[in-house]
């Protein structure tokens, strides 16, 4: 029961951060390979946070709603964080955009100068 209780604190906070993670839920008497692999067992509840296939925060045990939030808030990204990220890489696609720019109009002024000769 604790692991349903949890389980629907998570889905519920999921929906809420519309996106921002996604909730996987493992059944261990039917995914024991996957379970023993992770090692999960059904009792007490487990909570793992992946991050490019890599345990980044876990923790066993209930845990209270506002409990959940801090350890989702721990391990997501901040709006901040992702506007920074949003805004380096508009930085760096500008750039490389111009530089691409550069380099035609170099080439095609050696092809022009080339066929001058």
């Amino acid at each position: 029961m604790p692991c349903k209780v949890q389980s629907q604190k998570l889905a519920g906070l999921a929906i809420e951060a519309d996106g921002a993670f996604r909730l996987a839920r493992i059944n261990c008497d039917e995914q024991t390979k996957l379970a023993e692999k992770l090692k999960v067992t059904s009792l007490p509840p487990h909570l793992k946070a992946f991050v490019d296939g890599r345990v980044v925060a876990e923790y066993t045990g209930g845990l209270s709603e506002s409990s959940l939030r801090l350890f989702l808030d721990r391990i997501l990204p901040h709006t901040g964080s992702l506007l920074l990220q949003k805004g380096k890489v508009c930085f760096c696609k500008a750039i490389i955009k111009a530089l691409r720019s550069r380099l035609d109009n170099m080439l095609s002024s050696r092809m022009a100068s080339r066929m001058a000769c």
